[in-house]
């Protein structure tokens, strides 16, 4: 319903939609608009956003609000007589999906989120700040952010890299962006992970790129069947926690990946996107701590504190370095002053790792109690994927048609799943796999939303 993939600001989606809803009459004169803060909580948006679309539908006249009274669709509107195709995006109400439980993924515990101690830090960075930092600052970001993200990888990762090689980026999407525009040349092609984040493949269509999908399995992509030429710019790789399927990329197939690329105009561009968060024993050291020729390294703290802060950063070829600034420079300039020095405060301060520590034990409690529910109903029926890191695991429902049970528990307003076939590239394998995210839900919602999985299968006759 709102997209957070595309160019019109997310006011302007909230406000096409009450407003498309209202000429073609779903919304009828007089009838009550939801509250803002309703209305927020529905669409997964500020409270702000919402505002801001109902002061311009008020603005415009499409709604009227008086003191001690419903805001209401303004008495008197004449609605357009469109045709069925022309209102199919219309007909169906703003429903109300608030209590719905939905399995997304990556989507950290908002209720975890730092509040306090982000707040001091972000006033702190605003009264430290200097007179030259109030101004434009140079596109690779603050210097001292860059070294202690540089320590923090020497430490937990191994990467021995100068804060120069690093760029701070608006979330680890700007950097994969940049990256594919940067690289992009006539017929070039990037070999995806099949299946691969939607994200991700939107980025590179987008760039104007060839997708060359590549199988994986347990052990992430199979390096085996990789096959490069002359066109071929990029290989992009999760190896830590692959998305969605969940496998860690072995040793061995880590050391082919780096031997097919070595003196090959061609890059790997490793994504470590919820690598903080390891179950069973530590981070996975990444291809970048072994070979810095060919391989483009990828971090966000979206996953670990909040999408919201749109902070993340890229470890470069120091080839590369000169040309990506400028390319960061034309996008945005540079990514906030601010939230930057209150993350060099946060991480240097100790709050990071102590977040990072405190949200592994909870997910992980996340994680156990969702296996152990998945476990409990459909026992040997079932194949679990990936679960010994991140925010989300794959389950193999073994043969099962699951499409008739994903309607009805979404249209009962009850689950959301999401089928590891709508990241696939070439359709028809993954249809009976599916992607439940964990990390934003509670205990009492993950068992809540299994038992109802369940109990729906049994309606559609799926467990006999």
């Amino acid at each position: 319903m709102i997209r957070r993939d595309i160019d019109i600001p997310l006011y302007r989606q909230v406000y096409n939609l009450i407003r498309e809803q209202i000429i073609t009459g779903v919304l009828a004169e007089s009838d009550p608009i939801a509250s803002s803060r309703k209305m927020a909580k529905q669409l997964n948006v500020s409270r702000n956003v919402v505002l801001e679309a109902y002061d311009q539908l008020l603005a415009e006249g499409y709604i009227e609000s008086r003191q001690g009274s419903y805001t209401r669709v303004t008495k008197g509107l004449k609605v357009l007589e469109l045709s069925p195709k022309e209102t199919d995006i219309t007909r169906n109400k703003l429903v109300d999906y608030t209590d719905l439980i939905d399995f997304k993924t990556g989507v950290p515990d908002a209720n975890y989120f730092p509040r306090v101690v982000w707040g001091k830090l972000l006033k702190k960075a605003c009264m430290e700040l200097t007179d030259a930092q109030l101004g434009y600052s140079e596109p690779e970001g603050n210097y001292e952010l860059r070294a202690t993200i540089r320590d923090y990888l020497f430490k937990t990762r191994s990467i021995n890299v100068k804060p120069e090689e690093i760029i701070i980026t608006s979330g680890a999407t700007q950097g994969l962006a940049i990256v594919a525009r940067m690289l992009y040349e006539k017929d070039a092609e990037v070999i995806l992970e099949e299946p691969s984040s939607l994200g991700t493949q939107k980025i590179i269509k987008y760039a104007g790129y060839k997708s060359v999908p590549n199988n994986t399995d347990h052990e992430g992509l199979i390096t085996s069947e990789l096959s490069i030429n002359k066109n071929t710019k990029m290989i992009y790789t999760t190896p830590s926690h692959q998305f969605p399927m969940g496998g860690i990329l072995s040793i061995k197939r880590r050391l082919d990946l780096l031997k097919i690329v070595q003196d090959k105009a061609c890059y790997i561009i490793e994504d470590d996107y919820d690598g903080e968060f390891r179950y069973d024993g530590y981070p996975i050291t990444p291809m970048r701590a072994i070979n810095e020729t060919n391989v483009i390294y990828l971090g966000s703290f979206s996953k670990v504190l909040s999408p919201a802060l749109r902070l993340g950063y890229i470890v470069l070829p120091k080839p590369l370095i000169k040309k990506f600034k400028l390319y960061k420079l034309f996008d945005d300039v540079h990514t906030g002053t601010i939230d930057q020095l209150a993350l060099n405060y946060f991480i240097k301060e100790g709050h990071f790792e102590k977040h990072i520590y405190k949200m592994n034990q909870l997910y992980k409690k996340k994680r156990n109690t969702l296996v152990e529910s998945l476990e409990s109903y459909f026992g040997d029926t079932i194949d679990i994927h990936g679960n010994n890191s991140g925010l989300h695991l794959v389950v193999d429902f073994k043969n099962k048609n699951l499409e008739n049970v994903f309607k009805n528990l979404y249209e009962k307003k009850q689950v959301k799943l999401h089928s590891v076939e709508n990241h696939a590239i070439v359709k028809g394998s993954f249809n009976n796999f599916v992607v439940f995210g964990y990390g934003h839900l509670s205990i009492e919602e993950i068992k809540s939303g299994v038992k109802t999985l369940y109990d729906q299968m049994k309606l559609n006759d799926l467990l006999s």
